[in-house]
C-alpha cells in the first residue's frame, strides 16, 4: 500500500517493502525512488566491530633485551 505525503511542497509516496520503508518524490504524478531506510529489528552483532584503526597484536618491549 503507498501513502502519499506532501511535506514543506513536495509529494512524497511512502511504502514499506521487504522491511525497508521506500521514498519516492512525485514528479508529474510519477514517483521516482529516492532512497528507502530499514525499519525492521536488528539483530545484536556477533562481536566486536571495528571501524578504525584495526585492532592491533601485543608487540614486545623493545627495551626487554633478548631472550635467552
Amino acid at each position: 500500500m503507498t501513502t502519499r505525503v506532501t511535506v514543506d511542497g513536495l509529494d512524497l509516496d511512502l511504502v514499506v517493502e521487504n522491511n525497508m520503508l521506500v521514498i519516492s518524490i512525485v514528479e508529474n504524478g510519477v514517483p521516482i525512488r529516492r532512497g528507502s531506510l530499514f525499519i525492521g529489528k536488528l539483530e545484536p552483532a556477533p562481536g566486536p566491530i571495528y571501524i578504525e584503526p584495526d585492532p592491533v597484536a601485543p608487540q614486545p618491549d623493545p627495551n626487554a633485551g633478548p631472550h635467552a
